[in-house]
């Protein structure tokens, strides 16, 4: 059996609330990188430099996945309420079907008997 989507929706949110939390630290990672730039020498500069867009662009990656994942949890959980909502009616119509057909007596070889059943299950 499939979780309930609210249970992955619920962890995509707390994922989403732990990369915003994050950013910070990556906003810091970036000033203290563009310092070490600024007194470094070109190799190290180089070196500074692509580990800093490493880091930007896994970041960025990691963000729109978790962006990306709570869309479409979001978007299952609505379908999912939707569905639930028209799975209990039909489970209402098809409870009340059984009940009138568990009533119902073999049809009748006589007209007016045939006439009144028919009535009966005419839709209205």
């Amino acid at each position: 059996m499939m979780p309930s989507p609210s249970i992955p929706h619920a962890n995509s949110k707390a994922l989403a609330q732990e990369v915003k939390l994050k950013s910070p630290s990556v906003d810091k990672a970036n000033q203290n990188g563009e310092e070490l730039c600024r007194i470094s020498v070109p190799l190290e500069r180089e070196v500074v430099r692509s580990r800093l867009d490493n880091l930007n662009s896994r970041f960025k990656a990691l963000a729109d996945k978790s962006a990306d994942k709570q869309g479409r949890l979001s978007n299952a959980l609505a379908s999912k309420e939707v569905f639930g909502c028209g799975e209990a009616s039909l489970l209402r119509w098809l409870t009340g079907t059984e009940r009138s057909l568990a009533k119902q007596q073999p049809i009748s070889i006589y007209p007016e008997v045939t006439k009144r059943q028919l009535s009966e299950h005419m839709v209205q």
